[in-house]
């Protein structure tokens, strides 16, 4: 049996997807699949993003021919969910690409993509392209046999044996990239994280850009808390590939940890492309556009520090939490109009909660006379709704005024739950009485 009658007996029962926005192009790709057998009917195009990613999941065609970028989105995101519906010699995906760093990336995403293809291309050139990998899936070399029966070992738990294919794996190839990314999946998932990155490593040397081996190295990296190395990769895996929402989450963490802060506003903009925000994520990138915003305060760039702050509100959605602790950051500063232009963000159902109050008391401390902070305060402490701040503030605002005999009742009742702060406050009353006495 010819290759030609291979290519045709696998293609003759299957589905296409083309991502494709030239309809020139289109047609020059189904005329060649409908040269080798497939069924016009069931060769399909798709314009975006979300048109393929519905075809694919609802269709489930196990040929997907891709555009390198769609839009905002990379073609390899839609790859990586055909990856997880068949076997890898079960499907074929193919990408089109236009420049030759696209090539370079394209050749990266070594498995999971078959073939790529630039453009301009004529109908004899794909369908040389299509034969090639037919061939390659049809009469996979020893190299490739080997990983093959290691991943069945490595997904049967069985690392001892997926180790030795791996490893034998290695020597069959001059650049064994791929046989490293499984050899260092295989040590992850004996936790030896140390190994799995220097597999990772060595898969690299082979390939910079192998999308397995630089993912898999930047989350070990992240797993020993090593910050500083793993940043060294954010920018060449944001640069080339999709980025999910969880390693999106370790990005900013990588950048907090190493204060490249700087870089957060790019991240973000990844952020807002994301379809789907777990909690999670959102409180993560919360915290980390805060912490910016804390950094470039204490450097004294308040322009910077207020951009970081609102898009921490805008992120967070005006959670409370989130505006209380930019507000006490900017009231540490004396920037009392900014604080108040947060609270006012303050969402309709957190407006009179307790936290509110107490909020309300702290820029008020700053704003209004010491009689009507004192009044703000008292009423607090009556109503049980105080912190261990609100009662210091309020009991030095007795203090200051004289009130001595108001002071120490707000001793008494504010610190019934902060214990901790009461022989403080009783000291300082104390001296305050002992300096007017002299």
């Amino acid at each position: 049996m010819s290759v030609e009658q291979d290519v045709a007996d696998f293609l003759n029962s299957q589905g296409a997807l083309v991502v494709e926005p030239s309809s020139a192009f289109f047609s020059v790709i189904q005329s060649c699949l409908v040269g080798f057998g497939m069924d016009s009917k069931r060769i399909l195009m798709a314009n975006t993003f979300k048109d393929a990613v519905e075809i694919l999941k609802a269709e489930k065609p196990k040929i997907l021919i891709t555009e390198y970028l769609i839009g905002k989105n990379f073609g390899l995101s839609l790859v990586e969910i055909h990856d997880e519906m068949f076997d890898s010699l079960a499907r074929i995906s193919i990408m089109v690409t236009k420049e030759a760093s696209d090539n370079a990336v394209a050749e990266a995403a070594e498995e999971q993509l078959d073939a790529y293809i630039v453009k301009p291309f004529s109908g004899a050139d794909f369908q040389k392209r299509i034969l090639e990998v037919v061939k390659r899936k049809m009469y996979p070399s020893e190299y490739f046999q080997k990983i093959r029966i290691g991943k069945q070992k490595l997904k049967a738990k069985e690392f001892e044996d997926a180790i030795s294919l791996f490893s034998a794996a290695k020597d069959l190839n001059p650049k064994p990239t791929l046989a490293c990314h499984y050899l260092g999946e295989t040590y992850l998932g004996l936790n030896d994280i140390a190994r799995a990155r220097k597999e990772f490593s060595e898969g690299r040397k082979h390939n910079s850009l192998h999308y397995r081996c630089l993912t898999g190295e930047f989350d070990c990296l992240m797993h020993e808390k090593l910050y500083k190395e793993a940043y060294q990769l954010v920018g060449l895996i944001r640069a080339n590939y999709p980025v999910t929402s969880a390693r999106l989450g370790k990005f900013f963490i990588a950048a907090v940890y190493t204060e490249n802060f700087q870089d957060l506003s790019p991240l973000y903009e990844l952020y807002t492309n994301l379809d789907y925000r777990p909690a999670e994520l959102v409180n993560l990138i919360s915290i980390a556009l805060m912490t910016a915003g804390r950094f470039y305060i204490r450097k004294k760039n308040k322009e910077e520090a207020i951009k970081y702050f609102d898009l921490t509100v805008n992120v967070s959605g005006r959670n409370m939490e989130f505006l209380e602790k930019i507000i006490e950051e900017l009231l540490k500063f004396k920037d009392v109009a900014s604080s108040e232009k947060f609270f006012k963000q303050a969402r309709a159902d957190d407006v009179g909660s307790i936290r509110y109050i107490q909020l309300n008391f702290k820029i008020g401390y700053h704003v209004f006379s010491p009689e009507a902070a004192l009044e703000m305060g008292r009423k607090i402490i009556a109503e049980g709704k105080t912190t261990a701040d609100v009662t210091k503030k309020t009991v030095l605002l007795a203090i200051e005024t004289g009130k001595y005999t108001l002071a120490e009742t707000l001793i008494l009742k504010g610190t019934d739950a902060h214990t901790e702060i009461r022989k403080e406050l009783y000291d300082l009353l104390e001296s305050s009485k002992e300096s007017n006495k002299n």
